[in-house]
């Protein structure tokens, strides 16, 4: 492209493109929070914060958010547990390792989000807990991912754990 004509095209596309951005500027587009309530808000971005490797999906986390009404703990392990057992039998009735695997690895996640609301004495707590685990350690299975399961000794018990080596020869990196 000629000197002369590259400087003004310049002009025109960044003219064009702050046009673009400014066309929604003083008009109300909405909330940019999911929640008034800090807690159901964090937690939903928490969650969201698991799309980065596959653990959730941005699309998913919408739909679930919307079913619920902040503060109300069951209606959050509802909508949460329908989305993880929805996924679980999409997982069931794929035949890619890697498609299975993401969907179980986000099956995990819902799993982990619907039961953090419920009060330690529920007890669809513990069993929601154990579909997680399976979820979880099936996903990585599936996935091919290198780890391997501890259990930690602390205070007279153990603590679960999962040990992700590093690629060959890390160990001797500085």
């Amino acid at each position: 492209m000629k000197q002369g004509l590259r400087r003004p095209l310049e002009l025109l596309l960044a003219s064009l493109i702050a046009l673009v951005l400014s066309m929604g500027c003083g008009r109300d587009i909405g909330s940019p929070r999911f929640f008034a309530d800090q807690t159901y808000h964090y937690e939903t971005l928490r969650t969201i914060g698991n799309a980065v490797s596959g653990g959730a999906d941005i699309g998913e986390v919408h739909a679930v958010v919307s079913q619920i009404q902040a503060g109300d703990e069951q209606g959050w392990f509802e909508a949460w547990e329908r989305m993880a057992r929805r996924l679980e039998a999409r997982a069931g009735e794929l035949r890619d390792p890697t498609s299975k695997g993401l969907a179980l690895m986000r099956t995990h996640t819902y799993y982990r989000t619907a039961e953090f609301f419920l009060p330690p004495e529920d007890a669809k707590r513990s069993e929601t807990y154990r579909l997680g685990i399976e979820s979880f350690r099936a996903g990585l299975r599936l996935l091919g991912v290198k780890h391997r399961f501890l259990e930690v000794p602390y205070e007279g018990q153990v603590l679960p754990a999962v040990y992700y080596p590093g690629p060959p020869g890390a160990e001797h990196r500085s």
